[in-house]
């Protein structure tokens, strides 16, 4: 990974070892006991069920010879009669803490299945049964057969919540069974990643008084080292959910719609075929269909043994991508060539544009320290990687990794991109040299930037920050668009030039209009070329309220963050979220952003010129000029998603992206090195610093657990109201992690 730094700096022949020993010294306390904290809970408390049963007696007895109503005995396993009275009634001489259930050699170990219960309770002297919540084991996972059962009454009846007929392979069950100990990898990797944000960035790191030196070894190796945890993550985040696996095929849904998964895998065959249409077929009952956009009538196409393929578009029979195009063609295309005719599984496509958008934020915000922010810190820059990753909505596409993903995922990298070569591509003043615009950079910021238009078009309004980034060196040092500058005026605007005529051509073959994009024609549930919203003002407010102030939804249970609860009067499309909203849920560090017009008030002058590169007041209006323009594209954008496309959290990177970009901006002006040196003691400095790294590890957290709550839209884990793949068993595994609970 390649850092700069326009500075001239001092070399010496060992710049990591002075660092790494100074770090060590100042923070060997907070090493100690977050070292200590993560060794007792990886050994006491993940692992309390251990040490609870290390005098247990266990009773191990086939389910038979225990008491057992609404269920028929069959050979290792058992089938459900009654649903409601389907159940196991086990006594015990002790209290009962532990139940483990044994599955028979009937249960498929590649296909495992998902039984759900509920755990009872019978008081002695009582015989009512007081039942706790439904939940979930899976046979093939051997810590899930193990239940919590309280330890406080000898009577638990376990009762079985599955549909009459439903074979259960479980043919044994263990009374207070020794729990062996268990070590988990993943565990102990999200634990160092906590320990980190507060050892690394706590409010006493040095790192919040080490000014950003991206030629030293030691800022480039903790650079890396972040960017590398922040890409394990996403593909911990992408690997849990299983998408690569169950996005893939067609889907029929009860319905009688089908879904295609492989829509981007197909239009790149399409288009290596010489066609921008959709290779689906087509029934002749669609065809027939007066009003084909009309939701009634497809349904009824189910009658007729007709079908029709969900959220594609159809335009004079044919179905075509309503979604960019360039995904396509920078993915999927070169995959089929390469490998011989097969296509690229859409899931995997998310993940690479995530994983290579995780590297240019990186760079993205080494550089704005490096152009505009005199002292910006080591520890400002590392905790900046993680607001952009964090907070900009890409976890969400990553945990998706359908189709709907790829243009958003695809853009997020664009733009990232783009922006850091537009920024490099301004050379600052050096020793003997002019000020100039790299050529070459200044082609692939644009090149990058306008990639947008084939993928999400409302990421395009970001390049219309290059007016904030290139007014100095357009209107006052004339390094663009004068007669010193035509190569680099040229290159600038080409490949915006090319790009969207190749766009508006595209548009024109599929639907004879070069502004069409063909989104009104889409199969969805509702008619989008005739459809009406209710008027702006009435809804506008409760879905935006719900976009970025959701309150955050917990439990105190596994998995911890719930659905949100999103009522409307008036019908709307909107779709179950996990969490709450942007700045609940997403990116609550980002609520700095309320308090950017006192730090960029005019009584802050004196502070704002010893934060600032170079000519301060030109910096300061270009920094000012590009945080207006942000956030106004980006709240227009929300106000846009909330009228025409309602509510899901699919699309806060719309315009989480320009919330982030905004939110670097403030990080840098509030915290440079002067303020963390001459101000440590100030109470509301260490206070900042201490919400900041609690925000992130609070938001961390949740989009963790956030993976495995149930009935979220777009999961493909055990309990979704969409798709089941009762494979997952990574679900099965980190809810054991909780068995204590």
């Amino acid at each position: 990974m390649e850092f700069e730094r326009g500075a001239k700096i001092q070399k010496t022949k060992n710049l990591f070892i002075p660092d790494l020993r100074l770090f060590l010294k100042t923070r060997w306390k907070v090493i100690f006991f977050c070292l200590l904290g993560i060794a007792l809970l990886e050994v006491f408390v993940f692992n309390a069920p251990t040490w609870q049963t290390l005098l247990a007696s266990p009773n191990h007895e086939p389910i038979s010879s225990f008491g057992t109503s609404g269920l028929r005995m069959a050979a290792e396993g058992f089938y459900v009669q009654a649903p409601n009275n389907a159940q196991i009634n086990i006594k015990s001489e002790a209290k009962i803490k532990y139940l483990k259930f044994q599955d028979s050699s009937l249960a498929n170990p590649s296909k495992p299945q998902t039984i759900s219960y509920s755990v009872g309770a019978v008081y002695p002297g009582d015989t009512y049964i007081h039942f706790g919540n439904s939940m979930k084991m899976c046979t093939g996972v051997d810590n899930s057969l193990f239940i919590n059962a309280g330890s406080y009454v000898k009577n638990v009846v376990i009762r079985f919540d599955e549909p009459a007929g439903t074979f259960i392979p479980l043919d044994a069950l263990t009374v207070n069974p020794h729990i062996p100990y268990r070590f988990s990898g993943l565990r102990l990797f999200l634990l160092l990643i906590v320990a980190s944000f507060w050892i690394i960035l706590g409010p006493g790191s040095i790192l919040w008084k080490t000014e950003l030196d991206t030629k030293r070894g030691s800022h480039i190796f903790l650079l890396v080292l972040s960017t590398l945890a922040i890409m394990a993550f996403y593909f911990i985040n992408w690997f849990m959910t299983q998408g690569w696996k169950g996005y893939v095929g067609w889907n029929r849904d009860p319905n009688g719609l089908w879904s295609s998964y492989n829509l981007y895998g197909n239009l790149a065959n399409s288009l290596l075929h010489g066609h921008t249409w959709l290779n689906l077929p087509i029934s002749k009952g669609l065809l027939a269909l007066k009003d084909p956009y009309n939701l009634t009538g497809r349904l009824q196409l189910k009658n007729a043994g007709q079908f029709s393929f969900w959220d594609h578009a159809f335009y004079h029979g044919k179905y075509y991508c309503y979604d960019g195009v360039i995904p396509a063609v920078i993915f999927f295309m070169p995959f089929e060539l390469l490998s011989g005719g097969h296509w690229l599984p859409t899931a995997w496509a998310v993940l690479l544009a995530a994983l290579i958008g995780a590297v240019f934020a990186t760079l993205l915000v080494s550089r704005i320290a490096n152009m505009y922010f005199e002292d910006a810190t080591l520890g400002c820059t590392l905790l900046a990687s993680w607001i952009i990753g964090m907070g900009s909505g890409i976890l969400v596409q990553v945990f998706y990794s359908s189709f709907y993903s790829v243009p958003e995922s695809s853009s997020y990298m664009f733009t990232l991109a783009g922006m850091w070569c537009w920024l490099k591509s301004i050379e600052t003043q050096k020793v003997g040299k002019e000020k100039g615009v790299s050529p070459t950079w200044a082609f692939f910021g644009s090149l990058f930037m306008a990639c947008n238009v084939g993928c999400r078009p409302q990421f395009v309004f970001f390049g219309l920050l290059a007016i904030p980034i290139f007014w100095t060196s357009v209107f006052k040092d004339r390094l663009l668009f004068s007669k010193k500058s035509i190569w680099a005026s040229i290159l600038i605007v080409l490949p915006i030039i090319v790009i969207f005529a190749l766009i508006f051509l595209y548009n024109y073959d599929r639907f004879g209009s070069i502004f069409n994009f063909g989104e009104n024609y889409n199969l969805t549930g509702f008619n989008m070329t005739t459809a009406k919203r209710p008027s702006f003002g009435f809804l506008l407010p409760i879905v935006v309220f719900y976009y970025l102030f959701q309150p955050l939804n917990l439990t105190a249970f596994f998995p911890f963050v719930d659905i949100v609860r999103t009522n409307i009067p008036l019908w709307y499309p909107i779709d179950a979220a996990a969490g709450g909203g942007y700045f609940t849920f997403v990116s609550p560090f980002s609520l700095i952003l309320f308090a950017a017009p006192w730090i960029y008030s005019e009584k802050r002058t004196l502070d704002l010129e010893r934060t600032f590169c170079g000519e301060k007041k030109s910096v300061k209006n270009s920094i000012i000029s590009l945080i207006c323009m942000a956030v106004a594209f980006g709240t227009g954008l929300l106000f846009i998603d909330c009228q025409w496309c309602g509510f899901s959290h699919r699309y806060l990177i719309d315009f989480g992206i320009y919330y982030t970009f905004v939110t670097v901006f403030v990080l840098y002006t509030m915290l440079p090195k002067w303020v963390c040196v001459e101000r440590e003691g100030s109470y509301l400095v260490k206070l900042t610093k201490l919400l900041l790294v609690f925000f992130l590890t609070v938001a961390f957290l949740c989009e963790f657990f956030a993976i495995f709550t149930p009935g979220r839209v777009g999961s493909t884990l055990y309990d979704s109201p969409i798709y089941n793949d009762p494979s997952n068993v990574n679900v099965f595994r980190v809810a054991s992690w909780f068995l204590f609970m």
